[in-house]
């Protein structure tokens, strides 16, 4: 039996990560404003890294979601 590639939630599933990705962000800023004094410096780097990461992340997500749109 033929595996059936449904694709037709794909936009809806790249907006999910992208939601997702932009709650953790929002996690990871205000743990970091309420532990600001506390944070050794390499844990304040390594959010900084993060926060990045996940904004490439996003940017990618939001591309991969409108080519997922246009073949709609």
């Amino acid at each position: 039996m033929a595996n059936h590639d449904d694709r037709s939630d794909n936009a809806e599933k790249i907006q999910s990560m992208i939601d997702d990705t932009k709650r953790r962000m929002h996690e990871a800023e205000m743990y970091q404003t309420e532990h600001a004094e506390e944070l050794h410096p390499d844990e304040k780097r390594a959010l900084i890294e993060k926060k990045r990461n996940r904004e490439i992340s996003i940017d990618a997500l939001e591309e991969e979601k409108q080519e997922e749109e246009g073949q709609s």
